[in-house]
């Protein structure tokens, strides 16, 4: 009888933490290690990005005999020091980032909707572990008469995952962080924009 009401009461605490607890806390996790991830990106770009190069320093701009462009052609070299920069510095906050304290109210554990929020916290604690890839992006728009406006921005993710009592979890963060622009006057040729860099991934690993 003991052994039965044992079994029984220990069957009903594992449901309790499926059901209930991985729910909450997974939320939390997933809130806190998103709040890693981004900021880890963000600390990397204002370190390496911000004000780095003028449109100048990245694209070469070459004029047929009319003054009209012929050949917008980046500087390999500055883009790619400048993207293998920040993707080591984000990896390197995600890897250094502090284990997240996830803190959630006893009441809120509970499952019961009238104890959400009451009681003291409980702290797990997850260690987050990330990859960063770095996608160099160009684009045109449209800035008005015989004018475009050329950006160049970098497309960051972090891929970072918790781990926790019993589960784990993975969260992304994308962020686009701008580079440099500049307006062109006169007509833009779609198809003389030379770079082997634009829309190519790096990939970190820890």
């Amino acid at each position: 009888m003991i052994a039965a009401a044992f079994l029984l009461v220990a069957a009903l605490s594992a449901a309790h933490y499926v059901f209930n607890i991985i729910p909450i806390v997974r939320r939390v996790a997933e809130e806190e290690t998103r709040k890693v991830a981004t900021s880890s990106v963000g600390r990397a770009a204002a370190e390496t990005v911000t004000d780095a190069y003028s449109y100048n320093d990245l694209i070469q701009i070459t004029l047929d005999a009319d003054g009209n462009i012929a050949l917008l052609q980046a500087n390999s070299t500055l883009i790619h020091v400048l993207v293998r920069t920040t993707a080591a510095r984000a990896q390197a906050n995600v890897s250094g980032a502090e284990v997240i304290n996830i803190r959630v109210p006893l009441g809120t554990l509970s499952g019961l909707t009238f104890l959400a929020g009451a009681g003291p916290p409980v702290t797990l604690r997850a260690k987050p572990i990330g990859i960063v890839s770095t996608e160099v992006l160009s684009e045109f728009t449209s800035a008005g008469i015989n004018q475009t406006l050329h950006r160049i921005f970098l497309r960051v993710r972090a891929d970072v995952t918790y781990i926790l009592p019993g589960f784990t979890g993975r969260v992304s963060s994308t962020t686009h962080i701008p580079v440099t622009e500049s307006v062109l006057v006169g007509k833009v040729p779609d198809f003389y924009f030379s770079s082997a860099l634009f829309d190519k991934t790096l990939n970190l690993t820890p």
